[in-house]
């Protein structure tokens, strides 16, 4: 849930909100697949993470995470992980885990959060630099959020403490986001759909640090008819 402000008290734990994939981490025999929340399987677009997850995960071991590209400064960039995924270069990205579904095939899902982040930082005690634990801050989520928000992080995901997992949005998680503001160029526009007349959406790009012009998505115009 997206909320204006992060809730106070010790009953809440704190953590950035990164900007980049959200995907579950599967250990399987060996083995370690990528997956969405709705399934998909994006193993072969990650497939150095995979290979990492593989070097230290035990069998029967989910993890919950975000896979990110850092830019110099250390703060995650969309923008940049998708020119990774366009380049197919993707061997300097990091999957930030800030949760444990299954460990050695055990549910814990049904297990307080705060557990759960106890088993999650043991379960990658021994994991390679590209697999991190996601840290979090118990209360002060007021001058966290703030905190967040001067070093232009996207904004930050509060937690109850006592919180089980269920996947899907509920009061005990909230998302905070600071307004932030992206630069981008207009480069088209699409074909007007229905009643509109004129066109439809833009089409923006941004440019990469080498100067190329890089597609970055299509937005809405809010201009009528």
């Amino acid at each position: 849930m997206l909320e204006k402000q992060a809730p106070e008290g010790d009953d809440w734990l704190h953590e950035i909100k990164f900007d980049g994939y959200r995907m579950l981490a599967r250990i399987e025999d060996g083995r370690a697949r990528l997956v969405t929340r709705n399934d998909q399987d994006w193993t072969a677009r990650f497939p150095e993470l995979a290979e990492a997850f593989a070097s230290f995960g035990r069998p029967g071991t989910v993890f919950d995470g975000e896979i990110v590209r850092l830019k110099q400064d250390g703060i995650s960039s969309f923008a940049a992980l998708q020119e990774a995924l366009s380049n197919e270069d993707t061997g300097d990205l990091v999957y930030y885990a800030f949760d444990l579904l299954f460990l050695d095939g055990v549910d814990l899902r049904g297990s307080a959060l705060e557990k759960r982040k106890q088993l999650l930082a043991g379960a990658l005690a021994n994991a390679p630099a590209s697999v991190r634990v996601s840290e979090h801050r118990v209360g002060g989520g007021k001058a966290f959020f703030t905190q967040a928000c001067t070093l232009k992080l996207e904004g930050i995901v509060s937690k109850r403490r006592s919180s089980l997992y269920s996947g899907t949005r509920n009061p005990d998680w909230l998302k905070v986001k600071c307004l932030n503001t992206e630069e981008f160029v207009i480069i088209g526009y699409t074909e007007p759909q229905r009643s509109r007349v004129g066109f439809g959406a833009l089409l923006v790009g941004y440019y990469t640090p080498s100067g190329e012009l890089k597609y970055a998505g299509k937005v809405g115009t809010g201009i009528l008819p």
